[in-house]
């Protein structure tokens, strides 16, 4: 089965692109891809939690779904969290320095940037 990386790069300002995103990774889990996602740069601040009714709250709940649909991997670079005073709200995403995003990235038969 090849394995397809979805990348969120893009902060989420960039709602459309960010729900597209989450649309095509959802749509790949449907056809029982392999699926990871990888959240990188300004792509880190989808992780950062919401005020509950607001909008990156259901962002924030849309990407929880992809690991409880079966996204294989989840993983946030470390610096890009740090430098954003940001923790990620979702305990399935694991944080990895820059040379171990990098190693997954190449990993990947098909990569998806968002």
């Amino acid at each position: 089965m090849k394995r397809v990386a979805v990348v969120f790069s893009r902060g989420p300002w960039r709602g459309v692109e960010a729900q597209s995103g989450i649309d095509a990774a959802l749509a790949l889990l449907a056809f029982e891809h392999d699926l990871q996602v990888g959240f990188v740069g300004a792509g880190v601040e989808l992780l950062a939690a919401g005020i509950v009714d607001d909008e990156r709250a259901q962002r924030q709940r849309m990407i929880a779904a992809l690991a409880h649909h079966g996204a294989s991997r989840m993983l946030a670079r470390s610096d890009c969290l740090a430098r954003r005073g940001l923790e990620a709200a979702d305990a399935s995403v694991e944080r990895v320095d820059a040379a171990a995003f990098a190693d997954w990235l190449a990993e990947a038969d098909h990569v998806l940037s968002f």
